[in-house]
């Protein structure tokens, strides 16, 4: 607890991470990422400056990479919402996130039920004066802060910290899944990344804060998927100690009403349009709505199985000594695993759902054993398997984005403004 207290409590120097953020900007990746690595493995522990830095230097690696990618997918309807941020203005903006729908489906007059991803373009279209890719870089670098954040702060609550901090960092920001969805569906993963924040924190804290409460509507208001962890926040009782007949319950109300809702709402009239309606409507149409994707067993297998079994072995075996953060997140979790499960009839919704479960991957391997050795071999393992995994599976990912060998000699900033698509 002492350590937790000194590194929380340390005060963030600015100078000192605006100059090294600033050296990794403009240094080719293949120098500044080897030596950050070095640099934060061969120390003991950190501070709070060191951990913001580690953090801010690999979000902006990944940034760098996005600000090279192909528009195409679902991207395409984001990047006409950012183009039309001069043609059309602020207030289109919140009612048409997806860009001009007039080819598709008729223009919205309300506005829409995640208005925020148009105050994002419009603020982000500005910022970035006009020039896609320095605003997936910004959007990108803003994801991955967001997220990595919160876990930093959950990892405050473990023993010894400095190895599940600079080794979950790496395993969430190299799983090249989940890379390459940041940009394709944006709306869901930077409102998650907003959500992660705020989950970390309530971790540490045991309380929103009122930054929290901001970050809490800003990410419903993102994508509105994000409702299914406002119960669990506002509900002090999911972070305290329960008993196996509670926590069964609860699965079995969950599972039931996520098996059977959208029937029972499907005579629920959602014309009306309204900002608050938007989320239930999809809810209750989640059914129909399938765009062919669907969960894969390899996914299942790589993703969801370690999740379970350890969230499993942690309500088990070790639920009378985890503390509150911890089974705090492992509720959520094994809550969010019930939910995907119980989504066969919904192929759209299992999928979205079950990706939700990547951000939570470092959270959960951080805590799979309570032997501070073997929990720190175990991170170690991962976090290079993941970095190796990849650079080996980039030139696979369906998605177009700057040749690997220039993503390592050329610099982050470099690569901004390379514009490599030819906006």
């Amino acid at each position: 607890m002492g350590q937790m207290q000194s590194i929380s409590k340390d005060e963030l120097k600015p100078l000192r991470l605006l100059g090294v953020v600033s050296l990794f900007l403009c240094i080719p990746s293949l120098i500044s990422l080897p030596y950050l690595l070095y640099a934060f493995f061969r120390k003991k522990s950190g501070n709070k400056t060191d951990y913001v830095i580690f953090i801010v230097c690999i979000s902006i690696f990944f940034a760098s990479i996005n600000a090279t990618k192909s528009v195409g997918g679902d991207q395409w309807r984001y990047w006409m919402a950012y183009n039309n941020v001069p043609i059309k203005g602020f207030l289109y903006a919140l009612m048409n996130i997806y860009g001009t729908p007039e080819a598709w489906q008729g223009i919205n007059y309300h506005i829409s039920g995640e208005f925020m991803n148009g105050v994002y373009n419009y603020i982000g279209y500005y910022l970035s004066f006009g020039y896609y890719p320095l605003f997936a870089f910004l959007f990108t670098l803003t994801s991955y802060i967001l997220l990595l954040l919160g876990y930093y702060r959950f990892c405050l609550t473990l023993k010894s910290p400095h190895i599940p901090i600079i080794c979950g960092v790496l395993i969430i920001s190299f799983f090249y899944l989940y890379f390459q969805f940041t940009l394709q569906i944006q709306k869901q993963f930077f409102a998650q990344a907003i959500m992660m924040y705020v989950i970390g924190n309530y971790a540490y804290y045991g309380r929103l804060r009122r930054k929290d409460w901001f970050a809490v509507t800003c990410s419903v208001f993102t994508h509105q998927s994000m409702l299914f962890f406002v119960p669990f926040i506002l509900l002090k009782r999911f972070r305290s100690k329960m008993g196996k007949g509670t926590i069964v319950f609860v699965f079995i109300i969950l599972a039931f009403l996520v098996f059977w809702g959208p029937s029972l709402m499907g005579g629920v009239d959602f014309s009306n349009g309204s900002v608050l309606s938007y989320g239930l409507e999809r809810f209750a149409n989640s059914e129909t709505n399938n765009d062919g994707l669907s969960i894969q067993m390899n996914q299942v297998v790589v993703i969801g199985l370690p999740l379970a079994i350890i969230c499993f072995r942690q309500l088990q075996l070790n639920r009378n000594n985890v503390v509150p953060s911890q089974q705090f997140i492992v509720i959520v979790v094994s809550l969010l695993l019930v939910t995907t499960a119980a989504m066969v009839r919904q192929p759209l919704a299992q999928y979205r759902f079950f990706m939700m479960l990547m951000p939570f991957m470092p959270f959960i391997y951080s805590i799979a054993y309570r032997n501070i050795q073997k929990r720190n071999i175990f991170l170690m393992i991962l976090a290079v398997v993941m970095v190796v995994w990849f650079f080996f599976q980039f030139e696979y990912i369906y998605w177009t984005y700057a040749p690997e060998i220039d993503i390592l000699i050329k610099s982050p900033i470099f690569l901004v403004f390379s514009n490599y698509q030819g906006f």
